[in-house]
């Protein structure tokens, strides 16, 4: 991919997220007076269980990914070396941000046509960068 195309990526999605904040009316701060706040005891939290994306590369922590793409690795090279088919991957992926849409057009914070526009780009979006790969070492 790209710098022109990351930039335009990286700025769409700033945009996307700091937008939903700006003109809000009503504040969520919290009360100053918190007397009458009840606190519920949580029970342990046992070990949390690998998420998916884990599961499919074969790998157990998100520490290891970010170790192997910072190494130069593309999601596609993890995948591989794990006997991964790498669609498996992208379909994940693509349902996950699917996902995001769905919850965003539902809370009317995406209009029809946005959904629709940014739901296009996903599948090719998603495959170009689990191929790219990017050393910074």
């Amino acid at each position: 991919m790209n710098a022109k195309r990351m930039l335009l990526i990286g700025t769409m999605a700033a945009a996307l997220s700091f937008s939903s904040g700006i003109g809000a009316t009503k504040t969520s701060a919290d009360p100053l007076d918190k007397s009458n706040v009840t606190y519920i005891a949580q029970p342990e939290e046992k070990e949390a269980p690998n998420d998916d994306l884990q599961q499919l590369l074969g790998v157990s922590s998100d520490q290891e990914i970010y170790d192997a793409l910072y190494a130069g690795q593309s999601l596609a090279d993890i995948a591989n070396a794990n006997h991964t088919h790498v669609q498996h991957v992208i379909n994940l992926q693509v349902a996950e941000l699917t996902a995001q849409l769905d919850a965003r057009l539902a809370s009317g914070s995406l209009s029809v046509a946005t959904y629709h526009l940014q739901k296009a780009e996903l599948e090719e979006m998603v495959t170009t960068s689990t191929y790219a790969s990017h050393p910074f070492s």
